[in-house]
């Protein structure tokens, strides 16, 4: 590309991309002991291409960045955008806002002024960063970008990311990071491919299971406290069958209403002295969890039976819309029913979001609850750090599924 790119998204320069990669790039390179396979994949495409990578964790557009040949204009969640601090960075390096599951013309503008300057468009294919190291299913509308663009596609796999840095977790550990290239379309051949077959090459590409990999590779990821913020991720304990009642601390998960609890290793997987270990990995436990969580979700609603199917208390409730700061509405308590979810404020107001009307969950930060309602973002902080957003967005997508609620479609 150009020294510097003119146009809305581009304001990124050769001269601020190269500084980044001596200073936050060989910092990462040194912290996550950086290694990669098929490099010369990215070297012998010239732009405009896309690259597809697997979301790990917050680095991962540093990591690749670091040995893409020019700036790589990434689709980022217009959460990024809502600190001014965030904002001012994202823009410096191109990023390009994206509100999750709710389509945005204005972003694919922008992805085609990148294809028009030849640059590198960075997409995210799976739309949020694993909860366990597992390759999550893919945005379908993806392949119906990369028909439209008709431009070469390089699918990158993390491997080792996972251990360095889960979601659950701001503590990063000591251990290897390895990104591996692989050229998946050449361009033209997508004009000819069905959007199935577009689909299918690029899950392909990017399945990846981080505990399939450790299993051979059984490298060490080393931190202080490793197990902390597990509650985040796991939510049911498997021995009693409790929700919400799971606790970390140290290298140890337990279960406050059973005493239930497994230590976790350096090599990122469940221990216990005696008794039975249920699970051996993140992985395999969240499977089970979110097939006990809609069983007893179905068990409930064919039993009709009366009540809330979560609550939360002391959650904090914050609005806005799209890459605009949030304020501040009310403190209160969050519950879920089969139909709706219901915020009582400690002011006595009460809230109601039908499921129905409900789009775009997600959750932020390990634990904060957000979807879109009547054209407005809602947010849903709690006041300590042991809640789970995941248990909420799981719940709901399973009530909407059950309800036979049509699932919202992402631009991307």
């Amino acid at each position: 590309m150009a020294r510097s790119e003119k146009g809305r998204v581009g304001r990124v320069s050769n001269s601020f991309t190269w500084l980044l990669k001596i200073t936050v790039g060989f910092f990462l390179w040194w912290r996550y002991r950086l290694r990669t396979e098929n490099l010369e994949v990215l070297r012998s495409v010239r732009p405009p291409y896309v690259i597809l990578p697997n979301h790990v964790t917050t680095w991962d557009p540093f990591f690749i960045g670091f040995y893409a040949p020019g700036p790589v204009y990434n689709v980022t969640s217009d959460f990024q955008f809502r600190r001014r601090i965030m904002r001012i960075v994202h823009r410096l390096v191109g990023s390009i806002p994206k509100s999750k599951v709710i389509p945005d013309v204005e972003t694919i503008k922008r992805i085609l002024e990148v294809r028009r300057n030849k640059g590198i468009i960075g997409i995210y294919p799976e739309g949020m960063r694993t909860w366990d190291g597992h390759t999550a299913d893919t945005i379908f509308q993806t392949a119906k970008l990369l028909k439209f663009l008709k431009i070469p596609v390089i699918a990158t796999v993390l491997k080792g990311a996972y251990l360095s840095l889960p979601r659950w977790t701001s503590r990063s550990r000591r251990g290897r990071v390895t990104i591996e290239f692989t050229k998946i379309f050449s361009g033209p051949e997508l004009k000819h491919l069905s959007l199935e077959q577009i689909q299918a090459q690029i899950d392909e590409a990017l399945r990846f299971d981080e505990y399939e990999f450790q299993q051979r590779q059984m490298l060490p990821y080393r931190g202080n406290r490793p197990a902390e913020s597990l509650e985040l991720a796991l939510y049911v304990c498997p021995h009693c069958r409790s929700i919400a009642q799971l606790q970390s601390r140290g290298h140890r998960l337990r279960c406050l209403h059973c005493g239930y609890s497994v230590f976790y290793n350096e090599y990122g997987f469940f221990q216990r002295r005696s008794g039975r270990l249920y699970f051996e990995n993140v992985r395999d436990w969240n499977v089970w969890q979110q097939a006990y969580l809609e069983e007893e979700i179905a068990r409930r609603l064919s039993e009709e039976e009366e009540g809330s199917l979560l609550r939360d208390e002391a959650m904090e409730l914050y609005v806005g819309y799209r890459v605009k700061p949030v304020r501040k509405k009310a403190l209160g308590d969050l519950l879920l029913y089969p139909d709706r979810i219901e915020f009582r404020a400690s002011g006595g107001a009460t809230f109601h979001f039908p499921l129905n009307e409900v789009d775009g969950v997600n959750v932020q930060l390990g634990e904060r609850l957000e979807f879109y309602h009547g054209r407005v973002l809602h947010r849903f902080v709690p006041k300590g750090r042991s809640v789970s957003g995941l248990k909420w967005m799981c719940a709901v997508e399973i009530l909407r599924r059950l309800n036979g609620y049509a699932e919202s479609e992402a631009a991307l």
